[in-house]
């Protein structure tokens, strides 16, 4: 199927982020406008955004490699009588998959500030005194095992959006959420 092979929206933006990391520090250097930059702080982030994508990788490889498939063909049946309808790969059903998505991204984010378990994972990505878009790479090595974020993502699997669609519309959500990670830009137009 042609939706099995989506590509990782994070992935491919991931040397724009660095890119515009980068622009942001000469921007900043030049007119002495938006966030403020440390050395130190700056290679942090882009450390834990290294170590973000490598531990995830390694603990896949190391424990659902040979045992992916089966697993997603295993909880496909054993979801299947509990979704209320099964929706098919469409521009409206992603479209609607992603604000959904962001809705769910949007509880995640206040419980992980509020239930101590979540917070453990996400405290990292506050840790810098910093606020400029290398920020935004500090996300969570581990967060496959914060096992309570997954029931916030049941939700829209019990709705029946297939789980490779979930994952493409969290992608392009991360995306989105980089910009939202500095004072450098005030604010987006008025459009």
């Amino acid at each position: 199927m042609w939706w099995q092979h989506l590509p990782n929206p994070t992935e491919i933006a991931t040397p724009l982020f660095i890119v515009f990391v980068i622009a942001e520090m000469i921007f900043i250097r030049v007119t002495g406008r938006g966030g403020s930059f440390e050395a130190r702080d700056t290679a942090t982030s882009l450390l834990m955004g290294l170590g973000s994508v490598v531990v995830p990788t390694l603990i896949g490889v190391v424990f659902f490699y040979a045992h992916i498939q089966s697993a997603y063909s295993a909880f496909n049946h054993a979801i299947e009588p509990y979704r209320l309808m099964t929706i098919g790969w469409s521009l409206p059903a992603l479209a609607l998959c992603f604000v959904l998505d962001d809705l769910r991204y949007y509880w995640w984010h206040r419980a992980s500030h509020r239930i101590r378990w979540l917070w453990a994972d996400h405290v990292n990505h506050h840790s810098s005194q910093h606020y400029n878009l290398s920020t935004a790479l500090r996300q969570p090595w581990f967060g496959v095992l914060a096992l309570p974020g997954v029931l916030f993502i049941a939700p829209m699997v019990l709705i029946g959006f297939p789980l490779p669609m979930i994952g493409f519309a969290h992608g392009v959500n991360l995306v989105y959420q980089f910009w939202i990670h500095t004072e450098t830009i005030d604010r987006f137009p008025r459009w």
